[in-house]
C-alpha cells in the first residue's frame, strides 16, 4: 500500500483523505450524525457492515489496514470487530510488530466516537471521528489519521 502526504492531503492506496483541516466532529455535524443514522437504520435485522480501518501515524511512519464488520445497536450505535490485515512501516522502531493480525473490538456511538480495544495486547484507544463524504475520519497533529469506511452490507453467519 502507498501512502504519502502531498501538499496538505493524505494519499492512501490511491484513496485522497485531506488532512489540511480538521473537521467538526461528528457529534457536532448534523450531516455527520444523519449519515450514522442513515447507515443504522439502512442495515435490516440481523445485517452488518463489512467496514474498513485504516491508521496512518505520523510518529512511527506506520500505515496499518484492518477488515472487519459493524453491526447497528438498537440505540443508534454500532459494535463490531476487524482484523489488522498488514502494516507498512517505512521508518522508526515501534513497540510491537503490528503484522500479527492483531483482533480489534470496535464500538462506534451515534455521535462518532470510536473506541478500539486491540487483542491480545490489552489496551484501548478512543477516536472522535468527523464525517468527510461517507467516510469517518480523525486527524490528530502529531500521531496521524485514522480513516473508518463503511462498505456493503451483508447477513453474517452464526
Amino acid at each position: 500500500m502507498r501512502t504519502r502526504i502531498l501538499a496538505g492531503w493524505l494519499v492512501v492506496a490511491g484513496s485522497v483523505v485531506g488532512v489540511g483541516t480538521a473537521a467538526p466532529s461528528a457529534r457536532f455535524d448534523p450531516s455527520c450524525t444523519a449519515l450514522l443514522a442513515a447507515r443504522n437504520k439502512q442495515a435490516g435485522r440481523g445485517q452488518a457492515y463489512n467496514i474498513e480501518l485504516t491508521m496512518h501515524r505520523e510518529s512511527a511512519k506506520l500505515v496499518t489496514y484492518s477488515s472487519g464488520f459493524l453491526s447497528p445497536n438498537a440505540d443508534g450505535s454500532f459494535a463490531g470487530a476487524s482484523n489488522q490485515l498488514f502494516s507498512d512501516r517505512f521508518a522508526g522502531g515501534q513497540p510491537f510488530s503490528m503484522n500479527a493480525a492483531d483482533q480489534l473490538n470496535l464500538n462506534l456511538s451515534p455521535t462518532g466516537l470510536l473506541r478500539i480495544h486491540y487483542s491480545p495486547w490489552n489496551f484501548d484507544t478512543s477516536w472522535d471521528l468527523s464525517c468527510r463524504g461517507s467516510m469517518l475520519t480523525a486527524y490528530l497533529p502529531g500521531f496521524g489519521i485514522v480513516t473508518l469506511t463503511f462498505r456493503d452490507l451483508f447477513f453474517p453467519i452464526g
